[in-house]
């Protein structure tokens, strides 16, 4: 976790940088070093003061790995919905990685971008997907 926040510019009235890392919501913290601080979505939310909003327009994530722990986390029905997600996505776990895109597809969200990130090797895609309302993808599969 960088310390981005001097290069917030101070134009910028309404963007903050909060120096935390993503867990689980149920997880422990990574044990990857000292005065490291991490919290789960919903407390991050509660802590940002979100937690009576219906949606959260865009969610940007690039957490190193921390994607395939806490994914599940993004569509769960006690936070507000996230319109946009947009994810960089690091060394995909055999094990996980089917289960991210096919809970993202059941949840109603739709890949609409993909592109490799060469600036840190070839095991980096930035993703954004899209929610949809759940008849839109099926009008398209049932066309077919």
């Amino acid at each position: 976790m960088g310390n981005y926040e001097n290069k917030v510019p101070k134009e910028l009235k309404r963007a903050y940088y909060h120096q935390w890392g993503l867990m689980r919501q149920d997880g422990k913290a990574p044990n990857i070093g000292e005065n490291r601080v991490f919290k789960g979505l919903k407390d991050t939310i509660v802590e940002l003061g979100h937690e009576a909003l219906d949606v959260i327009d865009i969610f940007k994530i690039d957490c190193e790995g921390c994607e395939w722990e806490t994914y599940r986390d993004w569509i769960a029905n006690d936070i507000p919905m996230l319109h946009q997600l947009l994810v960089e996505v690091h060394e995909a776990p055999m094990d996980k990685v089917l289960d991210f895109f096919d809970s993202l597809d059941t949840a109603g969200y739709l890949r609409y971008h993909k592109e490799p990130n060469i600036q840190f090797g070839p095991n980096c895609l930035e993703y954004g997907f899209v929610k949809v309302d759940k008849s839109f993808t099926e009008k398209k599969i049932d066309k077919q």
